[in-house]
């Protein structure tokens, strides 16, 4: 098969399930270097080779190789609130970063900052929710249009959010309050929905469900390359680099959808930064070592 010219290998996904399910974790599964929009304060519990980045500072310099490895693998933004999310946004917006990836986690939390920002802890007025259809969603679609960044196009979007049953049928849905609830899942490639059942010996197996059915939304526009039932792999270790190098889930997912198609992977851009003596730079595609972990 033939691509056609100027097209890269990239997928944006909402990801939604119960608590504590893996979302997280699957949102660290992205080729590296990633940025995580941490809302939930979750990020501590990944298995993370991370730094910080306030966002009112510039993003950082692409990581330098130290010993044969990268220096550090994620930076993970604390999202205290709507404007820190607005701030990286229009940072990546930019081009003049290191990252392949971006992961928000979670927009069901990232909607409460936002309604905070606008009314603090009243109760919003009905002229209030258009705006926060507008802005939420507005902020959802261009962080996956990050994907078609005429110079810095990102590789994977993610986009976690919690569920909830739908008060008349039982289906699951994201859990965003408003219209946004209703128009999220049209947005990114893939809306999958995320759940654990318990397997032999006790062991939990985790499940990304990617068709809709009586009891979830889901949906995909990838022409069928992710099977409506994909079973996780376990991404266990006794070290913190044995979980991160089984830590790959969406990086796998990638390559399965583009597998034959002849699109290639974005290209490599310049290291922000010279690498200082004795050290190698990193460049923007140093996905040899790929994250997963739950939360």
């Amino acid at each position: 098969m033939t691509a056609p010219q100027g097209l890269h290998q990239a997928l944006s996904m909402l990801i939604f399930g119960p608590s504590k399910v893996g979302k997280s974790l699957t949102g660290a599964s992205t080729p590296p270097p990633r940025v995580i929009l941490d809302v939930e304060s979750a990020a501590r519990f990944l298995p993370l080779k991370a730094i910080t980045w306030e966002s009112n500072n510039p993003p950082p310099a692409a990581p330098k190789v130290k010993n044969g490895e990268p220096e550090w693998d994620t930076a993970v933004v604390p999202v205290r609130a709507w404007q820190d999310a607005v701030r990286v946004l229009d940072w990546l917006k930019q081009g003049e970063h290191p990252f392949v990836s971006a992961t928000v986690d979670s927009i069901s939390e990232l909607q409460y900052r936002y309604i905070e920002s606008v009314t603090g802890r009243d109760q919003m007025k009905i002229q209030d929710w258009g705006s926060a259809l507008r802005e939420v969603g507005g902020f959802v679609r261009d962080l996956r249009d990050l994907t078609m960044h005429p110079t810095k196009p990102l590789s994977a979007v993610v986009i976690t959010a919690m569920a909830k049953p739908d008060a008349q049928t039982g289906q699951m849905k994201p859990y965003l309050q408003g219209q946004l609830g209703t128009q999220i899942p049209y947005l990114p490639d893939v809306t999958a929905y995320l759940h654990v059942e318990p397997g032999e010996g006790g062991v939990e197996t985790r499940y990304l469900e990617t068709r809709r059915n009586s009891l979830w939304e889901a949906g995909e526009r990838v022409g069928g390359r992710i099977p409506a039932t994909l079973a996780l792999p376990q991404v266990t270790g006794t070290t913190l680099e044995e979980i991160r190098a089984k830590n790959t889930t969406f990086s796998k997912i990638i390559k399965m959808v583009y597998a034959g198609m002849g699109i290639a992977e974005p290209a490599v851009t310049a290291p922000t930064a010279p690498a200082a003596a004795g050290d190698q730079a990193v460049s923007t595609d140093a996905a040899a070592t790929t994250n997963t972990q739950e939360n």
